[in-house]
This record gives structure tokens, C-alpha cells and sequence, in this order.
């Protein structure tokens, strides 16, 4: 977070959805619980930080934000819907479809 401050990148948005937990991995707890994530984007030296507690406020978040870098807080609750499927594209498609989506939202 340090080095995103310092660099001040202004396309990015850096988007924190909390859930507390490592839940990938048996539902450790973080630390998120017991730290102020915004308060040290902040000091880190992004440009905007703000927080959302619903889709439709990060919504709104994501449709104004400025230029950034951005951070955006978004406590969820933990839990994986049973019927959520695994991933079944590699890395790195997923990293060429995301490259493709911003190249296409930079020219909208």
C-alpha cells in the first residue's frame, strides 16, 4: 500500500472485499478485525479511500471514483454458496480476459 501512495498511480482502484477470514484455507480469522485498512490506505497516500456496505454503494463507488489511486473498503460476511462452482480457466486467462476488459473500458 506503501509503494501504491508513492507511486500514485492514477488509473487504479484498489478494491478490499473483507470477509475477515482466510476462508480458502479453513476460515482462519485476519487481522482486518483489530486494524483500520482505510485509515492506512490513507496514510499510505492514496487519494481517495472510502468504504461501502452494500453492491449498491460500491456500485457507486466504482462509477465516480476520480483519479486515483483509489482504495475501496467492503466488509462482507464469509460464507461460499454450495452450489458456487471452482474456477475452470487457468491464471492466466483470467489474467488476458482482465487485461482485454480494461483495454475496452479505457476506450468507452
Amino acid at each position: 500500500m506503501c509503494i501504491v501512495g508513492a507511486e500514485k498511480p492514477t488509473n487504479l482502484v484498489h478494491c478490499l472485499l473483507d470477509n475477515r477470514q482466510h476462508e480458502s484455507t479453513g476460515g482462519q480469522a485476519t487481522v482486518s478485525g483489530s486494524i483500520d485498512l482505510p485509515a492506512i490506505a490513507a496514510a499510505s497516500g492514496y487519494a481517495r479511500v472510502d468504504a461501502a456496505a452494500t453492491a449498491e454503494a460500491l456500485q457507486r463507488l466504482l462509477e465516480a471514483t476520480p483519479a486515483g489511486p483509489a482504495f475501496l473498503y467492503v466488509p462482507i460476511l464469509p460464507g461460499v454458496p454450495d452450489e458456487l462452482p471452482r474456477p475452470d480457466i487457468a491464471p492466466a486467462q483470467v489474467a488476458q480476459r482482465f487485461r482485454a476488459w480494461l483495454q475496452e473500458r479505457s476506450m468507452a
